[in-house]
């Protein structure tokens, strides 16, 4: 199968497919709906009301501190668009960050770039982030990698305990003056106290 055959499907059909995935996984109960039934006198039902579930306003959501945090939860990182961002691309095959908890106080940040020629130059700068109850907040400095083919990060580091952290990774891959670049998030963790 050609490229362009490839990157049709991928359009058509994988693009979609995700965001149906992502949707219900971040909102289970969009597309089921109730209705109150009614009998008439032979018998059959008809639909009276039919109602969409509504859902929560999220500035008037408020969460509670889990157990050992000093802050309530971070929203959620922005959806990183692998798919749409990889099928754009015509060097850049693979970009991820990704974050573990590493000890009682510690977390271990990995992010890696992949380019579709083992001769074209790939680069990674990823920040380790935290949640101050606001805004997401560099902590400590940038890590950065640049080498042929495929650049990582990976490093483990001791954190402030009680806070959410996340990383977000800055990729990219050159060849001659094109340069391809995108970023991706780690979900976040909880160091707790």
């Amino acid at each position: 199968m050609d490229t362009n055959k490839k990157r049709s499907f991928l359009k058509v059909f994988a693009i979609p497919a995700a965001a149906l995935v992502l949707a219900s996984v971040l909102s289970p109960t969009i597309g089921f709906a109730s209705a109150t039934e009614t009998t008439d006198e032979q018998g059959s039902a008809e639909v009276t009301e039919f109602a969409l579930p509504s859902l929560p306003d999220s500035d008037s959501t408020v969460f509670p501190n889990a157990p050992g945090a000093l802050t309530p939860p971070p929203p959620a990182s922005p959806a990183n668009n692998l798919m749409q961002s990889l099928v754009a691309n015509k060097y850049l095959t693979a970009s991820s960050s990704e974050l573990s908890l590493a000890g009682p106080n510690s977390v271990r940040v990995t992010a890696i770039t992949r380019t579709s020629n083992s001769t074209l130059r790939a680069g990674v700068t990823s920040y380790l982030q935290y949640w101050n109850g606001s805004a997401w907040v560099n902590f400590g400095a940038p890590s950065t990698s640049e080498s042929t083919f495929s650049a990582s990060v990976n490093y483990t580091t001791t954190v402030t305990k009680g806070y959410y952290y996340r990383v977000k990774s800055d990729h990219w891959v050159a060849s001659g003056s094109d340069r391809e670049s995108n970023s991706s998030y780690s979900g976040s963790v909880l160091v707790s106290k």
